[in-house]
């Protein structure tokens, strides 16, 4: 019942007056569109290395994302786009004075069923090469 009489009393009053500007404090929301990148950190950032289109697209992100200080647009950007990994190989070992593998077979696929990588590779590729170079 009380809810019906509140809203009965919502219905029949006058809309609230807009209140003055004074009491309203202004807005901290800023469009991301209205922000320019400082260009302050464009000769540290060249400095360490950055190229002229890398500042461009960093001056874009930052100004998409509203973000002032090219610094900070620099770590929110690896943040987003972290940087590839190295290229690892799968072989690591150079030692090419290593003794060959010993195996029992002449292929030695006993070495690649063991799990040695690099035993069944000591003794597979000189095959193959002899096998290419005809002997």
């Amino acid at each position: 019942m009380l809810l019906a009489q509140r809203r009965a009393q919502a219905a029949q009053a006058p809309p609230p007056a807009a209140e003055a500007p004074e009491n309203n404090p202004p807005s901290t929301e800023i469009a991301p569109q209205a922000i320019e990148p400082v260009s302050d950190g464009e000769e540290q950032l060249l400095a360490e290395g950055f190229t002229e289109e890398g500042l461009a697209t960093l001056r874009a992100f930052a100004r998409q994302h509203g973000v002032s200080d090219l610094r900070i647009a620099t770590i929110a950007y690896d943040e987003l786009y972290p940087p590839p990994q190295p290229v690892e190989t799968g072989g690591t070992s150079w030692n090419l004075f290593a003794e060959p593998a010993v195996t029992t077979s002449e292929t030695g696929l006993d070495l690649l069923l063991a799990g040695d990588d690099d035993g069944f590779l000591c003794v597979s590729v000189p095959l193959a090469i002899k096998s290419v170079r005809g002997g």
